[in-house]
């Protein structure tokens, strides 16, 4: 039995190998001397708990300071010049194994000295060989290890379905509705098993070993608890997806792979959890009836400032590579004061880490991409690498739009990151990169070439807080980013005709929009947590806005052109504060301040979040809070002649979100929600709302909606099985409505999904192979009608177009 604070966890090891034979502890065999590793499954010894508590001590004297404090004799080569060099480790509760094994590696020696035991109680430790480190490596890789067990409620027995099982490296498995899992192929060692589950206190296990060729198999008891609340995101409308750990994620990465879509895209994964649309052909995403550009996308800590590829599309493909995505949480409405200037939603996502045991190289090709990922480790391994690379090419996904295939579009990025830990510290370097292009016709007349450069580079750093016995963390982020849009077209109209004339006369149309969009932006945050579940955020951030509009239409003698150059500072701060309000309920109470110099406007936004556990499965949220979002330096829509900054969107939202969890692993969600905009900014759509890639030549051309007031209320439900099964699927409606109130009518907004369906489901063979299917239902989004009138005046015969009510009628 172990005990952690209040919580007690049986565990119940059985290890299929064993080593046989003794020694003397002063002259130890050489054929009975075990690794470290190994040794721990069988030697209690190795196992006992110590307090380690050395600053700056030769390497050999910590070691024997540790393993005498515990009744372990220890014997070295003097000779070894590492074993003199100095270490720091300071840990409360540690086993044996696990102290040696972190001193070595403080001392830089781990790929010189080896560490071994000589059964029962003695530690010896002498230089590597390196012909017998090979042969023992391909011996490792061939036995590589299964950790497997059961997860039960430590109260009433019965499984725990849907708990997140980690090892300390990262890689894990979420238990079945018989609360069974199975961590797969992993090396021999130590390792630290993390155990986590909404409505669980945390069970965190040190020392943990797996054996080669062997199978371990655990029972942990899991405790339940109100106050695992506090580690959890209590804003309504959360999810999460692939590798997050507190509650099953809504999307897994297996789940991903074997659901039919285009590339693999982490977004497009996104837009099929409830209130989240997005149209037939482009990844961007409507949040509970916004726009694309009200949702803030980002990755590692930086906003991308155009997270789309073949924007003139739709935005067909993200920049992100799902394969590099080791977690994504979706926001949707209800996001605490961390985030500002959105209002709709926001997608954060954190890249995978380079060294997380996973496959080091791999490639994949289809018929709309292919993919490459390569990674690895340096400096002992406290440094890692990653870089990945797409190269897409999805002319064939968009024939409804170019049946006859005359439109050529290719797409293209390069993510790459470096991570080095320096003692307590972890530092990271990204690049993001990406370019597209397309050229073509949409007609006999009409051509278009356009093209996109991304280029973002970033640095972040945290460093773990530890005074007056609090914990948290200081997260910093610098980054600078610049995308670059080049369009050409040009074709004819012949909108005007003199009817003496035997031929129409055609005038000659042509487009030269040229864009850049810059930003320099620094960010840091605080997190803090006194003592559970008290905890509290704070931060800031700054950043300058810079764009550059070189825009030419001309129709004949018409002339179109905009030439700007804005630039503007933007900064937020924000606090937030999370405290109990009794045993079952815990609130966050936050602010948050925006300012822009570019209209000079400045917001402050509070809001307010409360969960409360109606039962140990049965979690409610509410939320309320006020949110703004400013209009950029890069978003004017110069093409219609959109030169002045207007001043920003407003929103007020409520909502209330209740979850519970069935024995048998399903979960039930439904959220109940209203956004209310007093302040809607001006902007030009496409009548159809479908992709256009030249809007502003096309009759009538844009549509500008200023409606004095928006409305979004809506209710969504969904169940899903929890991770791990074999047969796993997902059932989701959503109900929306989104109203806009002009002067004179009350129209749908642009993007009103009144109802949407989406079922899912899949189904693993033999373990190697996983079957997916898909089935989605939406109702089509509101448009405005057109038509077009010939009228004569004298001897000229004109086309005249028309416009219905805003928003009238439905696709």
């Amino acid at each position: 039995m172990i005990a952690s604070g209040r919580l007690r966890v049986g565990v119940v090891l059985w290890w299929c190998t064993s080593i046989a034979g003794t020694s003397s502890a002063q002259q130890p065999a050489a054929d009975t001397l075990v690794p470290l590793a190994a040794a721990t499954m069988q030697e209690p010894a190795m196992r006992r708990p110590v307090r380690v508590n050395v600053d700056s001590v030769a390497l050999a004297a910590a070691i024997r300071r540790v393993a005498t404090s515990v009744g372990v004799d220890f014997m070295w080569d003097a000779s070894l010049p590492e074993l003199r060099r100095p270490v720091s480790l300071h840990a409360e509760t540690i086993t044996l194994a696990a102290a040696v094994m972190a001193l070595v590696e403080r001392g830089g020696a781990e790929s010189t000295i080896e560490v071994l035991v000589s059964p029962p109680a003695t530690l010896v430790i002498r230089a590597r060989n390196a012909a017998r480190d090979a042969s023992e490596a391909r011996d490792r890789q061939v036995k590589g290890g299964t950790l497997a067990g059961v997860v039960e409620n430590a109260a009433t027995g019965e499984p725990v379905a849907g708990a997140s099982v980690q090892v300390g490296d990262g890689r894990g498995a979420w238990t079945d509705a018989a609360g069974r899992f199975a961590i797969r192929d992993l090396p021999v060692g130590l390792y630290t098993l993390l155990a986590r589950r909404l409505g669980y206190a945390p069970v965190r296990i040190a020392g943990v070993g797996v054996p080669a060729g062997g199978r371990g198999s655990l029972m942990l008891l899991m405790r339940p608890t109100h106050a695992t609340l506090a580690g959890v995101v209590i804003t309504t409308a959360t999810y999460s997806a692939f590798d997050d750990v507190g509650r099953p994620p809504a999307v897994t990465r297996e789940h991903l792979a074997a659901m039919p879509q285009l590339a693999e895209d982490a977004l497009r994964a996104v837009a099929r959890l409830p209130g989240v649309a997005s149209d037939d052909f482009g990844a961007r995403l409507h949040v509970r009836g916004g726009t694309g550009d009200d949702v803030l996308v980002t990755i590692d800590g930086l906003e991308l400032i155009e997270p789309f590829h073949l924007r003139e599309l739709g935005g067909t493909v993200s920049l992100v590579d799902a394969r590099t995505v080791g977690m994504l949480q979706l926001a949707a409405g209800d996001f605490g004061a961390d985030y500002g200037n959105r209002l709709a939603g926001v997608v954060a996502i954190r890249s995978i880490d380079p060294d997380d045991g996973s496959a080091r190289d791999d490639a994949a090709i289809d018929r709309l991409h292919a993919s490459a990922r390569s990674r690895g480790t340096f400096a002992h391994d406290r440094g890692a690498w990653l870089v990945a690379a797409r190269y897409g090419f999805p002319g064939r996904a968009l024939r409804q739009l170019d049946p006859d295939g005359s439109l050529h579009s290719r797409y293209a990025d390069v993510f790459a990151k470096t991570r080095f830990i320096a003692r307590a510290d972890t530092f990271a370097l990204h690049v993001l990169g990406a370019s597209d292009r397309m050229q073509g016709a949409m007609d006999e007349t009409d051509s278009v070439r356009s093209s996109a450069q991304h280029l973002y580079l970033w640095a972040t750093a945290r460093h773990p807080l530890g005074p007056l016995g609090a914990r948290g963390d200081v997260r910093q982020v610098l980054s600078v980013g610049e995308v670059r849009t080049r369009r050409r077209a040009s074709g004819v109209t012949a909108d005007t005709v003199l009817l003496a004339t035997e031929l129409p006369v055609v005038q000659d149309v042509n487009i030269t929009d040229a864009r850049t969009a810059t930003v320099a932006a620094y960010r840091q945050d605080w997190r803090i947590v006194v003592a559970d579940p008290w905890a509290a955020r704070l931060g800031f951030e700054a950043a300058r806005h810079g764009a550059e509009y070189d825009y030419l239409h001309t129709v004949g003698a018409e002339r179109t052109a905009s030439r700007l150059g804005p630039a503007a500072w933007v900064v937020g701060a924000y606090t937030t504060q999370q405290f109990p309000l009794g045993p079952a309920t815990i609130a966050e109470i936050g602010a948050r301040y925006d300012a822009q110099s570019s209209t000079g406007e400045a917001t402050w936004s509070p809001r307010v979040h409360v969960a409360h556990a109606l039962a140990p499965r049965t979690t409610l949220r509410a939320a309320w809070g006020r949110y703004a979002q400013f209009e950029r330096a890069y978003e004017l829509q110069v093409e219609n002649r959109d030169t002045v900054f207007e001043l920003g969107d407003r929103a007020e939202h409520r909502g209330i979100g209740l979850e519970h969890e069935l024995r048998r692993g399903l979960v039930l969600r439904a959220e109940v929600y209203e956004r209310s905009q007093p302040r809607v900014r001006p902007r030009f759509f496409e009548p159809l709302l479908l992709p256009n890639l030249t809007p502003e030549g096309s009759l009538p051309g844009m549509i500008r909606l200023a409606p004095r007031h928006r409305r979004a209320r809506g209710v969504e439900v969904s169940a899903a099985t929890s991770p791990g099964r074999a047969l796993s699927w997902g059932a989701a409606y959503a109900y929306s409505s989104t109203r806009d109130t002009y002067d004179d009518r009350v129209a749908p907004s642009p993007f009103d999904q009144r109802h949407s369906v989406n079922l899912e489901s899949s189904y693993t063979i033999a373990r190697q192979w996983r079957l997916g299917a898909s089935w989605q239902f939406r109702s089509g989004w509101p448009f405005t009608e057109t038509s077009a009138h010939l009228v004569i005046t004298g001897d000229t015969l004109r086309l005249r177009t028309g416009r219905g009510p805003i928003n009238g009628a439905r696709l």
